[in-house]
């Protein structure tokens, strides 16, 4: 049994799409046209992960998702529900189309007799590798729903950090877009009215003045092609830093800044030991453990840099 995703087309010729279970897209269809629906496509789910991941398409489910999905899961595991019966109930009960066919694909790997582990594993950037290997511990311990519980915990906790951090870096990063798009108005349009005064001053201007008259010239000049160069530098450097090579050198740099360093080993430091802790209680291996952990830092293998 696999989950399969369905265009389809209902009496009234409105679209709808949706995810149902079946042994084959045979099946699937007829269940559609049992229902009254004109089906228009039906493509397996996990053939769809794979694809996506081949050209890293596939939608990711964000922090609260996850923690929302995950401590249901939990929460219907104690209660005494088979795992497949867990994983049906909760793809039903989310509203997202993308967390629903990920769940019953994750479901139809259950029923073919892998592990959830195995299953989560088909979708590497719906699930890290911290969730996957502490949730394949929870069944060889047979605690599962306690391991998913502490994941939920953690994906909770975590977010919260990263939503005061985004708070906190807000006002000063308004501030400074503010700034910058005052400067550039400056030098659009005031500036080059005030220099008229000076056309008829038959005396030579101070050297600040003149810096500032032709800057202005310039940024009118040529001020889109300043920043279309901007754009492709960011989009290049951006590029760069994902590269192994240029991504450890730009992390030794950001790690020596007097102040911006310090903030990012303290996190970093945070972030490992509270990682590091779920995975030790949760009876994953500390080898396992360190490998997993060198992905999950914000920096990458930079973080690891003495």
């Amino acid at each position: 049994m696999d989950a399969y995703e369905f265009v389809a087309l209902t009496p009234e010729g409105k679209e709808k799409r949706g995810v149902l279970e079946g042994d084959s897209p045979r099946q699937i269809r007829q269940q559609l046209r049992e229902s009254g629906l004109t089906p228009l496509s039906v493509d397996s789910a996990s053939e769809q992960s794979t694809d996506r991941r081949r050209f890293s398409l596939q939608r990711r489910v964000n922090a609260m998702e996850l923690a929302l999905i995950t401590r249901q899961m939990a929460t219907l595991l104690r209660s005494g529900l088979p795992l497949e019966h867990v994983l049906k109930t909760t793809a039903r009960q989310t509203d997202k189309r993308h967390v629903e066919r990920t769940l019953l694909a994750v479901r139809a790997k259950v029923l073919e007799g892998r592990s959830l582990a195995d299953g989560l594993s088909q979708f590497p950037r719906v699930f890290p590798e911290l969730y996957i290997r502490t949730v394949s511990s929870g069944e060889e311990s047979g605690h599962l729903e306690v391991v998913l519980e502490r994941l939920a915990d953690y994906t909770e906790q975590r977010q919260q950090m990263r939503q005061k951090t985004l708070l906190a870096l807000f006002y000063p990063a308004l501030l400074t877009i503010v700034s910058i798009l005052i400067v550039g108005g400056l030098l659009t349009y005031i500036v080059p009215q005030v220099t008229r005064v000076f056309d008829s001053v038959a005396q030579e201007l101070p050297w600040i003045t003149q810096v500032l008259i032709a800057t202005s010239d310039t940024f009118r000049s040529h001020g889109m092609v300043f920043f279309i160069l901007l754009a492709v530098g960011g989009l290049l450097f951006s590029y760069l830093i994902k590269q192994p090579g240029p991504k450890l050198v730009w992390h030794r740099l950001v790690l020596k800044l007097p102040l911006i360093g310090r903030l990012i080993r303290t996190s970093n430091a945070a972030r490992f030991s509270r990682t590091l802790s779920i995975m030790a209680a949760s009876s994953v291996p500390i080898s396992g453990s360190f490998k997993t952990r060198r992905c999950q830092t914000s920096l990458g293998p930079g973080c690891l840099i003495r």
